[in-house]
């Protein structure tokens, strides 16, 4: 392997496609994007929980869990005077008993608050229903009581993941196979671009074809990888100021566990590596993207979100442990196993090594491959022609 040939195609594919500039606007929009956010959702919680001037005309009998719910009460005569202090803006609505425990609002229009108002009500009125059927209120409570559950868990090292971890799994998850199909669609315009153009030859003049495939992979590999680190980088720095501004977002138990997250990086990356060596060879196939019925194949990356949102439910089970080892499946699932404490470290180093070599056989088969289809005018190579070239290559 001709290392220079290789570092100076990665790096042409990587400053191609990858702009300081670019990422950098990128990154402030998203920082205020998520500001506006935080300060947008404030915005509107507050207006949910602030004070209401509300008309109550008659006796309502639910004065008390209105005012509890920040209801200030404004005794009204009759309709005619709540109405037209609610028109002139004096109130923003009012109310009155209809019997049999129902109430009628009167509002402008519709209202943020109407759901506390609803729940102050249901509050207000539970006592008389609960009295009219001849239950006090302590019994009512202790009937909806949850069952007290205390869990042990007998294996030492089981472990509990919270609702924060699982989503954080989830999260990881969509993230390294959301840079997979952005940095293959990459992958795709640099490698059928250049064959359309017929440039490729050239360059094949100077280094072989494995060289210029493996150079196109690192570099965008590495370009999408960047990328990625930035706005997860971003993403981070915006929750952690977010908590200035009272939105505080739990952070999961698995963020502490440095060996955990080594674990969750090195199968990251080795998925990135598996993605990108595959699609590098579904691309060398093909002539012409537009017309091409082989771009179907870039929707695989998205098969494995099924099996990860399957594991959530028994993540030791056998299709479990199988999924979390095989190539295609693994970057998906191992990292739900991992976080949700089903998975060790065994696991990792066998789901890697079976990366590393599914990443060594597609890549030596992109080249053939690819320097197939360079031979090629106007046609795609056909399934017999691909599996003549990669025996070939064996022999």
């Amino acid at each position: 392997m001709n290392v220079r040939a290789l570092w100076i195609v990665g790096t042409w594919e990587f400053r191609r496609y990858f702009k300081w500039k670019e990422q950098l606007v990128g990154l402030v929009l998203l920082l205020a994007g998520a500001f506006s956010s935080f300060y947008l959702v404030k915005w509107v919680e507050g207006r949910e929980v602030s004070e209401v001037a509300l008309g109550v005309v008659g006796e309502s009998g639910v004065e008390g869990s209105l005012e509890a719910a920040r209801f200030v009460l404004h005794r009204e005569s009759d309709a005619e005077s709540a109405r037209a202090k609610v028109q002139s803006g004096e109130l923003e609505g009012w109310i009155a008993a209809e019997g049999s425990g129902a109430f009628a609002l009167e509002t402008l229009r519709e209202v943020p608050w109407r759901g506390r108002l609803e729940e102050a009500l249901s509050a207000g009125v539970q006592p008389e229903r609960l009295s009219a059927l001849g239950v006090d209120a302590p019994a009512f409570a202790a009937l909806l009581a949850p069952v007290p559950l205390e869990v042990r868990l007998l294996d030492p090292k089981a472990r509990t993941r919270s609702r924060a971890d699982k989503v954080a799994a989830l999260l990881a998850v969509f993230v390294v196979l959301g840079g997979v199909v952005t940095g293959n669609a990459y992958l795709m315009m640099g490698i059928t671009g250049e064959k359309q153009l017929r440039v490729t030859e050239q360059v094949l003049a100077a280094i072989s074809p494995q060289t210029w495939i493996d150079g196109k992979v690192l570099g965008l590999a590495a370009m999408t990888l960047t990328s990625l680190t930035l706005y997860t980088a971003g993403g981070i720095l915006a929750l952690l100021a977010g908590r200035l501004v009272g939105f505080v977002v739990p952070l999961p138990a698995s963020a502490a566990d440095p060996v955990l997250l080594l674990g969750l990086l090195a199968i990251a990356l080795l998925g990135f590596g598996f993605w990108f060596s595959f699609f590098a060879a579904i691309a060398a196939t093909i002539d012409d993207p537009n017309h091409s019925a082989r771009g179907i194949w870039m929707l695989l990356p998205g098969l494995p979100l099924a099996a990860a949102f399957g594991v959530f439910r028994d993540p030791e089970s056998t299709a479990a442990v199988v999924l979390g080892l095989l190539p295609p499946t693994a970057p998906a699932v191992l990292p739900v196993r991992l976080v949700l404490g089903a998975a060790g470290p065994l696991e990792v180093l066998a789901a890697a090594a079976l990366l590393v070599l599914a990443i060594l056989a597609l890549r030596r088969a992109a080249g053939r491959v690819f320097a197939l289809g360079i031979e090629m005018r106007g046609k795609e190579p056909t399934w017999g022609e691909m599996y003549r070239a990669l025996r070939r290559s064996r022999s």
